[in-house]
């Protein structure tokens, strides 16, 4: 199980000290974002060649580079449609860069995006927990789940056009987010649920259905997030925490027997987000030793599940800036710089992973 860290620190100005200290820390990988509404503020007249005039690369070229001179795998999450890339009558209410977008220009920018960075990057994410409605709307329409089907098309025309590129191109799914609501219409559809109408499978006895362009990826992401412990069950059978990926590995295996997937194969499973706020400086945190001792925990019981890579959300802590609640305390550094317990907790997984 590769092990490293998501970070939004990576791409800051101060980079260069948290990738050192990542790497220091036993990371392997790292993930970055590839905000498409920053790179392609404009529609490009030539959208998949990178040489584009429109397009801005130098903020991830940047990223990109310093991470893997430090021998760190880059998985790249694309996510946020640019304007001119969303669908029509977007609500007031729907955050910008989610609404509808279109799969035909996500593939476009997906196969200037590979050219880019051919050889440099090998895992490419596509989007970021599409079951929620503040990544991916609408999530229903007209009575119907509507997110799962743009989401397979977003997710079809960036594996066509990376694959075109380099048929060694990892595919990776969105990490979907760990809960939603048990009834439809809402603004979150429960992760196995979704999973589901992806994958063309109905109900609890998982019946295959008419699927004329089945999904194509690699390896299945999710974000377990747990409300309480890294042990402790999701209380709806459709949601999934730390100990529950089987509910999703039994829809991805049915998929495969199915032939609703592309290729027909086993899937890799990938844990592209968690992690748990800590006190200090948190004053709802977890305590700092028993944050440490949940790292622990959580790396144990996602290996036991087989998983094969995580990504520990946070490196350094955010400042509680406009406060606790809206920011993430979850590092393994406090925002000064100086080290929690959880970094020793972090470099004692890795030495067991590598059996040092």
């Amino acid at each position: 199980m590769q092990i490293g860290f998501y970070d939004p620190v990576f791409a800051a100005p101060d980079r260069a000290v948290w990738l050192d200290r990542a790497a220091q820390a036993g990371s392997t990988v790292v993930r970055m974002d590839l905000n498409w509404s920053l790179v392609a503020p404009q529609r490009p007249a030539d959208p998949t060649n990178p040489a584009d005039p429109t397009y801005r690369w130098a903020n991830v070229d940047a990223a990109v580079a310093d991470a893997t001179a430090r021998g760190q795998r880059v998985i790249l999450t694309v996510w946020g449609a640019p304007p001119w890339a969303e669908g029509a009558n977007r609500p007031t209410d729907a955050p910008i860069g989610t609404w509808m977008p279109n799969a035909k220009a996500l593939g476009d920018f997906m196969t200037a995006a590979g050219r880019r960075y051919a050889g440099q990057v090998r895992a490419w994410q596509i989007w970021n927990e599409p079951n929620l409605s503040q990544h991916l709307g609408p999530q229903w329409r007209n009575r119907r789940m509507f997110a799962p089907v743009r989401y397979r098309q977003l997710l079809n025309a960036s594996y066509t056009a990376l694959k075109a590129i380099d048929p060694a191109n990892v595919i990776v799914t969105a990490g979907t987010g760990p809960y939603g609501d048990p009834r439809p219409g809402g603004n979150r559809i429960m992760p196995v649920r979704f999973w589901r109408a992806v994958l063309c499978l109905d109900g609890e006895k998982l019946k295959p259905r008419s699927c004329p362009e089945p999904a194509s990826f690699d390896a299945l992401a999710h974000h377990p997030y747990g409300v309480r412990g890294p042990r402790s069950h999701a209380r709806n059978d459709d949601d999934v925490a730390v100990p529950d990926l089987a509910r999703l590995r039994r829809v991805e295996r049915a998929a495969v027997r199915a032939k609703t997937v592309r290729p027909a194969t086993r899937k890799q499973l990938w844990v592209t987000e968690v992690s748990w706020d800590s006190s200090p400086p948190d004053p709802d945190g977890v305590p700092a030793d028993q944050h440490a001792q949940w790292l622990t925990d959580a790396m144990a019981v996602l290996e036991k599940q087989g998983v094969n890579v995580v990504t520990w959300f946070r490196l350094r802590d955010q400042p509680p800036v406009p406060n606790f609640g809206a920011t993430n305390q979850s590092g393994l550094y406090l925002v000064t710089g100086e080290p929690k317990p959880a970094l020793q907790a972090f470099m004692s997984v890795r030495d067991r992973l590598s059996g040092r």
